[in-house]
């Protein structure tokens, strides 16, 4: 981004794992040499970019089983959608479609570790947005048929501790 005027490519990273199987990369957050991606209803890969022609794959948090499974948008009991990280605790925020909203501890960001989950398959309701500000956390929820049913659009407010 030198040259805002006149953009240009110096590398890109595909998971090779995903080969032939449909993706979307929804989100991504940066924190120093550390990109957080949202992959779908594949979860989350923490990818090293210090070195962006060069960029590596760090940790695949996959709870959904996306690669080996006959799994896909429409049958996946997550979405990674949006993100939002809080550095100085180190807590990743997954807007993650019907199962709303999934925190990580990314302390180590090669392993990142499941913490809690906000709502859940049962309840009906999908996000698609998540942000934070002083203490709270924003989900923004979506009334959708595909890909995945959710019957309610509005936004929760959520207070976090560490």
């Amino acid at each position: 981004m030198s040259d805002r005027a006149h953009l240009r490519e110096t590398g890109h990273f595909a998971n090779p794992a995903m080969n032939g199987k449909p993706r979307a990369y929804n989100n991504v957050v940066v924190d120093g040499g550390i990109a957080y991606v949202a992959v779908d209803y594949c979860g989350l890969e923490t990818l090293n970019v210090t070195n962006p022609t060069a960029i590596q794959l760090l940790a695949w948090w996959n709870p959904w089983a996306c690669q080996v499974s006959a799994q896909n948008w429409f049958t996946s009991d997550g979405h990674a959608n949006e993100l939002a990280l809080d550095p100085a605790k180190k807590l990743l925020f997954i807007s993650t479609g019907k199962s709303d909203l999934q925190i990580l501890d990314v302390s180590n960001p090669s392993a990142p570790a499941w913490l809690q989950e906000y709502g859940g398959t049962a309840n009906g309701l999908g996000t698609w947005g998540v942000s934070l500000q002083g203490g709270k956390a924003y989900l923004t929820y979506v009334c959708a048929i595909l890909p995945f049913t959710s019957s309610w659009t509005g936004v929760r407010v959520l207070t976090y501790t560490r």
